[in-house]
């Protein structure tokens, strides 16, 4: 019999850990592990992706205040459901799910854990470390998110790192020329591209301020900001506002949330991502498969994935003077971009593949399923290891 997993994400909608997991549950040709996935919202934009690789998903129809009924549809879900583990992503779905499985009782938790934060919050890291003897092991998708759990006491025979993977055949680079047409971009200019959802922890004040010193040496270059602004308007206004003050209307692009994100990149030449705190995210992973350097602040899981001075480079967060020292120097040498991009898409191809990905899930599920608690607890961790 095929081992179930109910995986649960908090919002039916587009973001770095539903791209990722949508990748893997319609990609997985398992014939050991069926996926099914619940949403703690209202039906959304994936609900269609999903059911169109014939995955079953369920809704909890959060609303805002009705916890109530959000706790009794899920545990209805686990009480008829036969799956033997369920997987939650979010702080709160997370919580919810541990506790609701108490009383449901069939299934098996997995904890997740995305995001390294610089500041913890100190009511949430008690309530993680109450909750955690509900779950039989956390997968992160970093050894960054693994040692967080550490500190909080949490065992390290429960602590597994998987790492994200993308096809690198689907994010093959492609004519930047034609890329560039379709996008109104001059061939000749060099085109610096982030994409991030406007929020403040993706520290796109700082790029900005980067790119008013860049401007005094390098003044013909674009760079575009990719992503749309979720219950955060008022960073888009202050964003606006900073690019305006800073006389940087015609050099910097704000596009919103685009589907073409795969031309975007075929047009651009640096990826910039200027993040506060991070775990580890696909679009790093997708600019590395288009054979883009990438220059990125060092915090999180990035120093994982990115070779400071060999795939890209690493600056301190917030330090706007660091980040356009980095971007400068690909700027001012063509052959280091195209020698970046080049070690970049083949340690994408050897350590962070879409395949490698879904083979890491299935050993994972299918050692819990096998082993018995004792026996796991014993057993060696799967994780990947940090380049020396």
């Amino acid at each position: 019999m095929k081992i179930e997993v109910l995986i649960i994400l908090s919002e039916d909608m587009i973001g770095g850990t539903e791209t990722n997991l949508l990748r893997v549950v319609t990609n997985s040709n398992s014939t050991n592990i069926k996926y099914d996935v619940c949403f703690l919202s209202e039906p959304g934009s994936l609900t269609q992706e999903f059911v169109n690789s014939k995955i079953n998903t369920y809704h909890l129809n959060f609303r805002g205040n009705n916890w109530w009924e959000v706790s009794k549809n899920l545990y209805k879900i686990l009480k008829s459901s036969s799956h033997d583990f369920i997987y939650p992503f979010g702080l709160r779905i997370s919580f919810l799910s541990r506790l609701i499985n108490l009383f449901a009782g069939n299934s098996k938790v997995i904890g997740s854990h995305r995001s390294v934060t610089i500041k913890r919050n100190c009511l949430i890291d008690l309530f993680e470390r109450i909750t955690s003897p509900l779950v039989i092991a956390y997968i992160a998708n970093t050894q960054a998110g693994c040692l967080q759990l550490a500190k909080l006491g949490i065992p390290a025979s429960k602590l597994f790192t998987i790492y994200n993977g993308i096809d690198p055949l689907t994010w093959r680079k492609n004519s930047k020329r034609v890329a560039r047409e379709s996008l109104n971009i001059p061939i000749n200019t060099v085109v610096i591209t982030c994409v991030a959802n406007l929020k403040p922890l993706k520290g796109h004040q700082y790029l900005i301020n980067a790119c008013e010193i860049l401007k005094k040496k390098h003044p013909d270059f674009l760079v575009l900001f990719v992503g749309g602004c979720i219950f955060e308007s008022q960073t888009e206004k202050q964003i606006v506002s900073q690019i305006h003050s800073s006389g940087l209307d015609n050099t910097i692009r704000l596009l919103g949330a685009r589907s073409d994100v795969a031309v975007i990149l075929d047009a651009s030449d640096i990826f910039v991502l200027p993040s506060l705190w991070e775990g580890l995210p696909n679009v790093i992973l997708e600019a590395m498969a288009k054979s883009l350097p990438v220059v990125a602040t060092n915090v999180g899981g990035i120093s994982e994935v990115i070779l400071n001075d060999g795939t890209g480079f690493l600056v301190p967060s917030k330090n706007a003077q660091e980040l356009a020292y980095a971007i400068g120097k690909l700027m001012d040498d063509p052959e280091m971009r195209e020698r970046f991009g080049y070690a970049g898409r083949k340690r994408l191809e050897e350590k962070f593949s879409l395949n490698a990905e879904i083979d890491e899930m299935d050993k994972f599920f299918q050692s819990l399923k096998s082993l018995s608690q004792s026996a796991f607890r014993d057993k060696p961790r799967s994780a990947a290891k940090n380049d020396e």
